[in-house]
Formats: structure tokens, C-alpha cells, sequence
């Protein structure tokens, strides 16, 4: 199971730009795996519709979306890796 950073990773536009960059790449190995997007960014209804949409235009299927809300990644990573060892 992978688990894929958005902003920098997935996708190299800015926060606030309403078009996407998407690192295609890495696009066209997410469609052949199983992958969970994990996030730094807060939970807000914005930062949902966003990603949710750059999922939907480059059609690519995350088992799950996790906002970590500014908080460090390993202990949802150690989570993670528990659940879907």
C-alpha cells in the first residue's frame, strides 16, 4: 500500500491556483495500485473539494483521503501500516 503526499507530490500547482500540475508519473502508477492520499492540510470543506476534484479529472481511486491537519505524518503512516499490513 502506498501512501502519497498531495500538495508538492501528486500535484505541483499552488494551494489558492485553480488549475492543476499534476505529476503525471506518478498519476499513471496510481492507477495500477491501491493508495491512500495523505495530507498535511487542514480538513476544510476547500481543501476536500479540491483534492476530491483533482481525483475525479486525472481518474485515479485513493482507498482514503487522510488530512493530518499541519500535524506530522509518521503516526498516521504507523496507523496505516497496522490496518493494511
Amino acid at each position: 500500500m502506498l501512501a502519497i503526499d498531495f500538495d508538492d507530490t501528486l500535484n505541483f500547482s499552488k494551494k489558492n491556483n485553480d488549475s492543476f500540475e499534476p505529476n503525471i508519473g506518478l498519476v499513471n502508477i496510481l492507477k495500477d495500485n491501491k493508495f491512500f492520499i495523505l495530507t498535511a492540510r487542514n480538513e476544510t470543506p476547500e481543501n476536500i473539494i479540491r483534492i476530491k476534484e483533482f481525483v475525479i479529472e486525472f481518474d485515479i481511486s485513493p482507498e482514503k483521503i487522510i488530512f493530518t491537519n499541519n500535524k506530522e505524518k509518521g503516526p498516521f503512516l504507523a496507523r496505516l501500516s497496522k490496518n493494511y499490513d
